[in-house]
């Protein structure tokens, strides 16, 4: 069976996937580490306004007086404004009972699952902090459990941010990042396949010059250009050349005089023959 060729890849086009990994890399780290911060950030602040909100309750509890679970959460409702992407809710005996009056970011009192989570979660009273994934995305909520006076009526204070419209603009941001990122890696490629080409131009020149040199002529030399590497190999190159034309000089001096150290009694015995009788036995003989 034959042996496979290796498959060859010029130094050009290594040079090139080189450089496009490292930037690649280097931008892939780059945007990716300043996605997670600002992710990070984000989700930080979600939480700082839901403990706000939790303050806020407290010190609408503490103002007055409230007689039913139901005044403490429509007044809960009315006076904490909820911010473009959170919905609130009221909670009352495990059932959706106090909703805003105006349209909201994100409804909640129609989230049968999260209401479930809500009441299974508060039950033993302390105040919960979590995240709920459904198929309408993830919600960061707060739920607070509250009571009033002698009501015998348990209420639940729920608000709720919708995690995906809060990282939209990060999300956003991170694509625009993706497409620019692509378009500077196409930039790279170009100048670095331009770039590559002026690197390498001397070898290609040394290449086509080794090739046309003979064993016959050794006169053509390669020019030299800059004090790079390459210069270097290029000035080598021509050194090894001379001395090559030098050893290929000293050969033929050497069979010229050979050829002329020979040819004087090669051409006394032409002679000789020339003027030999071949009928004459005793000249043959001799």
């Amino acid at each position: 069976m034959p042996r496979r060729r290796p498959i060859t890849v010029s130094v050009r086009v290594r040079i090139l996937a080189t450089m496009l990994v490292v930037a690649a890399a280097g931008m892939a780290i780059a945007g990716g580490s300043a996605f997670l911060v600002q992710r990070e950030r984000v989700l930080s602040q979600v939480d700082q306004r839901l403990n706000d909100t939790a303050t806020r309750l407290r010190s609408i509890a503490t103002e007055k007086q409230y007689s039913s679970v139901r005044g403490l959460l429509t007044a809960a409702i009315q006076q904490i404004t909820p911010d473009t992407n959170e919905g609130i809710l009221g909670i009352i005996d495990g059932k959706s009972a106090v909703v805003p009056g105006s349209l909201v970011g994100v409804s909640l009192q129609k989230d049968t699952a999260l209401i479930t989570r809500v009441n299974r979660e508060t039950r033993a009273g302390g105040v919960v902090l979590g995240t709920d994934v459904g198929s309408r995305g993830a919600l960061r909520y707060l739920a607070v459990p509250v009571r009033a006076g002698g009501d015998s009526a348990t209420g639940v204070y729920v608000a709720a941010y919708s995690i995906d419209a809060e990282l939209w603009p990060i999300a956003q941001a991170f694509h625009t990042f993706l497409l620019v990122a692509a378009a500077a890696l196409l930039a790279v490629a170009m100048v670095g396949w331009f770039v590559a080409g002026r690197l390498l131009r001397p070898l290609r020149v040394l290449r086509d010059t080794a090739r046309r040199i003979t064993g016959s002529d050794l006169i053509e030399r390669i020019p030299v250009a800059g004090g790079d590497d390459v210069s270097e190999l290029t000035v080598t190159v021509n050194e090894m050349l001379d001395r090559l034309q030098t050893s290929l000089e000293g050969q033929r001096r050497l069979l010229d005089d050979v050829g002329h150290e020979l040819k004087t009694p090669i051409t006394i015995v032409r002679g000789q023959l020339e003027l030999l009788d071949v009928e004459d036995p005793q000249q043959v003989a001799q």
